[in-house]
């Protein structure tokens, strides 16, 4: 295979006459490739944080829900106590019943070794 001799170093540069049309189609699929990335990183964010979210809005629905029917009529204290015990109870029907999610077993389970630990 043999090369041509350069023989005009300094003559006109100039680009190919498609070269706009190339470049914008090139562009193009660049940016539909990170569309795409952008997808499928969502996509993993939202399977792998998924089912918490879900059971932390659904609870939150439901504490809502509670706190202005059932809960209404009681005192402050007691009905933010209700509300966290009805909460965390909804939460962990959800996320744990339902998904079968036990990351929040375990870190509850350190929580407590570590409070007695601290004792």
């Amino acid at each position: 295979m043999k090369s041509e001799p350069l023989t005009n170093y300094f003559g006109e540069n100039r680009p190919r006459e498609d070269f706009g049309r190339r470049s914008s189609r090139g562009g193009l699929i660049s940016i539909g490739a990170r569309i795409a990335n952008a997808f499928v990183q969502i996509g993993k964010v939202v399977s792998v944080v998924g089912p918490q979210a879900i059971g932390a809005l659904a609870a939150l629905a439901m504490g809502f829900a509670l706190r202005d029917t059932v809960f209404a009529s009681i005192p402050t204290i007691p009905r933010a106590v209700f509300l966290t015990i009805s909460y965390s109870t909804a939460y962990f029907i959800i996320v744990v019943g339902l998904f079968g999610v036990r990351t929040p077993l375990r870190v509850g389970r350190s929580v407590l070794r570590a409070c007695v630990a601290y004792q």
